[in-house]
C-alpha cells in the first residue's frame, strides 16, 4: 500500500509541474493558448515572473481582429510548464535538458520533449510559444514537429514512438529569448529545411553566455524570422523598443492567419 500511495504522490507530482492549473474541458475553452517556457535552472514560476509585462503586451495592447475575438471571447491564456529535470534538491531550478547544444546529444531533451506533446495534446490547442534561451530550443523543437512530424533520426533521439502526440497544425507565432539550435547530427533535420513558422527571436547584444554566431545560427533557421537586438544580455528583454516589437509581431500573426480551431486539436 505504502509503494501504491507513492507512486500516486509521484503522478500528481509530475501533472502540477506540467500543469500547474487545469483546465476546462477542450470543447468549452474559449481562450487562445499560449506555452510559456522557461531557460536553464528555472522554473515555470520564475518564468511566470519575469513574463509579466509580456502577457499586459498580449492581453491589453495587441490589436486583435474580430475573428480572434468570435473564436477565443475570453483572449490569451498563458501556460507555464516546469522542465523535468531537478538540477539541486530543495530547489526550484529545473532544466529541460543536459549537455553541449554545440556538440553533443542533449540528455533528458526526449522526455521534455514528450511531456509537452502530451501537455499540448490534453491542453491545446495553442496558438503560439514563447521561449527563454533553452526554453526557446524547446520551442523550436516544438514548431518544427508540428509543421513536419519527426524523421526517423529525429524520432529515435526524441524516443517518439507515439506519432498520434505530433501536433495537427503549425503554431500561429513563436517569441524567443536568446534562442540556440542543437548541433548534433542527430537533432539536424529539425531544422533544415528552414522552419516556417513566424519566429521573433530577440538578441542581447551583450550576451556573454552564448556566442553571436550560435544565436545567428538559431534565426537563420527560421525562413519567416525577425531578429532583433537590444543592447542587455542574456535575460527576458523588457525594453520598450522589444514590447513595441512583440505588439507589432504578433498582431500582424493573428491578423494574416485564421486563429486555430477552438475545438479539438
Amino acid at each position: 500500500m505504502d509503494n501504491l500511495q507513492n507512486t500516486n504522490v509521484k503522478v500528481q507530482d509530475e501533472v502540477a509541474r506540467l500543469m500547474p492549473h487545469l483546465s476546462t474541458p477542450t470543447q468549452q475553452r474559449r481562450t487562445a493558448r499560449v506555452l510559456m517556457l522557461h531557460g536553464y535552472a528555472e522554473s515555470g514560476e520564475r518564468m511566470r515572473a519575469k513574463t509579466r509585462f509580456l502577457r499586459s503586451n498580449l492581453e491589453h495592447d495587441v490589436p486583435l481582429p474580430s475573428k480572434f475575438k468570435d473564436s477565443f471571447p475570453d483572449g490569451f491564456e498563458f501556460f507555464y510548464p516546469t522542465g523535468p529535470k531537478l538540477l539541486k534538491d530543495d530547489t526550484d531550478l529545473w532544466a529541460w535538458g543536459l549537455g553541449d547544444y554545440a556538440t553533443t546529444e542533449i540528455k533528458h531533451i526526449d522526455k521534455s520533449v514528450r511531456d509537452i506533446l502530451q501537455l499540448l495534446q490534453t491542453e491545446g490547442p495553442f496558438i503560439g510559444i514563447v521561449g527563454f534561451s533553452t526554453g526557446s530550443t524547446l520551442a523550436l523543437i516544438l514548431a518544427s514537429l508540428a509543421e513536419r512530424g519527426a524523421s526517423p533520426e529525429v524520432a529515435e533521439a526524441l524516443k517518439l514512438d507515439d506519432f498520434s502526440l505530433l501536433p495537427s497544425q503549425p503554431f500561429s507565432f513563436c517569441i524567443m529569448y536568446s534562442g540556440c539550435i542543437l548541433s548534433h547530427s542527430s537533432y539536424r533535420s529539425l531544422w533544415f529545411p528552414r522552419i516556417c513558422t513566424p519566429v521573433l527571436h530577440f538578441v542581447g547584444e551583450h550576451d556573454t553566455l552564448i556566442p553571436r554566431a550560435e544565436l545567428l545560427k538559431f534565426s537563420k533557421r527560421c525562413r519567416n524570422g525577425v531578429t532583433e537586438f537590444h543592447p542587455g544580455g542574456h535575460f527576458v528583454a523588457q525594453y520598450r523598443a522589444c514590447q513595441t516589437a512583440i505588439v507589432k509581431f504578433v498582431a500582424a500573426q493573428l491578423s494574416r492567419e485564421r486563429p486555430k480551431n477552438a475545438t479539438a486539436a
